[in-house]
């Protein structure tokens, strides 16, 4: 039998990784981000777990398809059509590969995410 991969009270884990490599770039000052895989299949382009970052501000530009839920912190994203999105803990959302932008950590962002990398 398959065994289930679990990351219990998400929002309470403290052993998380520098996050390597960095998620966006930073304008300014590198804000702090750590991670913890749950799951990663290189095989199949697949990645999970939880991603927080401290406050400061990143420019994005999205490779691969990603999943996420906020469980803690304030966050803008303003793509570079000029939508503001702001996300706070409860909100789901999708990045979809190809987007960019700029976001903004007002307070500590922790996330649950799953990215799938397309083929190619």
């Amino acid at each position: 039998m398959q065994k289930l991969p679990v990351q219990h009270r998400a929002a309470a884990i403290t052993d998380l990784k520098p996050c390597e490599p960095y998620f966006g770039e930073p304008i300014g000052d590198r804000p702090y981000q750590g991670i913890a895989v749950l799951h990663s299949d290189p095989s199949r382009g697949i990645v999970s777990g939880i991603w927080e970052c401290a406050p400061g501000k990143l420019q994005l530009a999205i490779k691969s398809d990603e999943f996420c839920h906020v469980i803690a912190g304030h966050w803008i994203l303003r793509s570079t059509d000029g939508t503001v999105t702001e996300i706070v803990p409860g909100d789901s959302f999708f990045f979809p590969r190809g987007w960019t932008g700029e976001c903004e950590i007002r307070s500590t962002v922790r996330k649950v995410f799953t990215i799938v990398k397309s083929p190619g």
